[in-house]
């Protein structure tokens, strides 16, 4: 029944972004990701729309390779924004790939202008070297 009422909401209004995401989002939780990916390319170009609504919504559904999608689109957008990168990277973790989170988290402390969030990059990448989990 939601999702019908955020369908009808996005066909009022399908230039209005937030309803398009409204609608995603809501299929997302219904298990409907098929439904979400289509609403998402037809308005976006793509089903990894940076959008902090969809990536707390696929990091909560534990869609991982969405997240890095959008992480991902993120950084073609600021390639200048290390936190951007530090995103890239968890998700990557997330998805069991440390290698890959290694060199994100080398390329967010290279672009890192302050001198205490690059110390504390580096910190990350001692940590994951020495294997423990910087997730938590």
């Amino acid at each position: 029944m939601a999702l019908q009422i955020f369908k009808q909401a996005l066909d009022l209004a399908p230039e209005y972004e937030n309803a398009r995401i409204n609608y995603a989002v809501a299929a997302i939780y219904a298990n409907r990701n098929d439904i979400a990916r289509e609403t998402l390319i037809e308005g976006f170009g793509t089903a990894a729309y940076p959008n902090e609504q969809l990536l707390r919504t696929y990091f909560e559904t534990k869609q991982f390779d969405q997240v890095l999608g959008i992480w991902q689109n993120r950084v073609k957008a600021e390639p200048d924004n290390a936190r951007n990168y530090a995103g890239v990277a968890a998700a990557y973790l997330q998805l069991g790939k440390k290698s890959e989170a290694k060199q994100a988290l080398e390329k967010a402390r290279d672009v890192e202008l302050d001198p205490k969030a690059k110390a504390q990059y580096q910190q990350f990448l001692h940590d994951l070297a020495a294997g423990k989990n910087i997730l938590q």
